[in-house]
């Protein structure tokens, strides 16, 4: 039998399941990890015992519980993004730069920040990742994103009361048109079928099958 935990990270678009070689786990306990992004810290939300060592053998595994170290670490790079927002903020300014900031991912590892931005046009930021890299001394990486992921990253509700389906569980955005509404019967009203990013609601997807289905067996 293995062991399969699910870590729950800051950055909803982390989490995931990880094999672990730890005598045991509990609910909302901290332990590392490392993913394609460097070592993170996450906090136990589920525990799984399966059968298959191949599907184990197929996640990436949990390195270690988290120390005091490890805490004291992440609670530092929580007070360096919020450091590092202020900075950008005011480099943009300075090199008069058309982008708003959406989200900063300051790593475990303390090697890299992610600044995650929107902007109507295409940006020349290499003056301001020189600046940044100075002022951190270490890797920066700037990242444009669009409506769907800013909505994402920001997270909220959906109408429907729940957990953004982008922030809780999807990991692709699929294109979504106001004809999968028009089948779906639905009223063609671009402000009652807008999810938080202006976009079409995602969820306009999960049915469609059903509908189109439906149609054949009455045709």
């Amino acid at each position: 039998m293995s062991q399969l935990v699910h870590l729950r990270f800051d950055k909803e678009v982390k989490n995931g399941w990880f094999k672990s070689s730890l005598s045991e786990h509990h609910m909302g306990q901290l332990c590392v990890a490392e993913i394609k992004d460097g070592i993170v810290v996450g906090k136990v939300d589920a525990i799984l015992e399966i059968a298959d060592n191949k599907i184990a053998n197929k996640v990436a595994s949990i390195l270690r519980e988290a120390t005091k170290e490890d805490v004291r670490k992440m609670d530092m790079n929580i007070r360096k993004s919020r450091h590092a927002s202020a900075v950008f903020q005011n480099r943009i300014k300075k090199y008069r730069l058309p982008m708003k900031l959406v989200d900063i991912e300051s790593h475990f590892s303390e090697k890299k920040i992610t600044f995650y931005f929107t902007s109507q046009e295409r940006v020349d930021f290499a003056l301001l990742v020189k600046d940044l890299a100075r002022a951190f001394k270490c890797r920066i990486e700037l990242r444009q994103i669009g409506d769907r992921e800013k909505s994402k990253r920001i997270g909220g509700f959906g109408p429907c009361g729940r957990l953004l389906c982008c922030q809780s569980f999807l990991k692709n955005f699929e294109p979504v048109t106001m004809k999968m509404a028009k089948e779906q019967e639905l009223p063609l009203d671009s402000t009652k079928l807008g999810g938080m990013c202006g976009k079409l609601l995602c969820c306009l997807r999960y049915e469609l099958s059903s509908y189109r289905e439906k149609k054949k067996k009455a045709a």
